[in-house]
């Protein structure tokens, strides 16, 4: 498992993801995919990535959005 999903719990809220195991490696590709990472990419830089995202209202709705579509679909 990745370094930053034990972070994540309030971003699993927001897109109705239930906190399991599997749902997390779902979120961890969903998101490396969103961010333009591969799965072998360092997990710090994807977090680094990540956490810019998250600081800033628009970026995060975005995400918010593209991560529901990825996982519903």
């Amino acid at each position: 498992m990745t370094c930053y999903i034990r972070h994540l719990k309030g971003l699993m809220e927001k897109i109705a993801l239930p906190d399991t195991k599997g749902s997390r490696k779902l979120l961890d590709k969903a998101i490396r995919e969103v961010l333009g990472y591969s799965p072998q990419e360092d997990c710090p830089l994807v977090w680094q990535e990540l956490k810019r995202w998250l600081k800033e209202p628009e970026l995060e709705n975005e995400l918010i959005l593209k991560l529901k579509q990825k996982l519903e679909g």
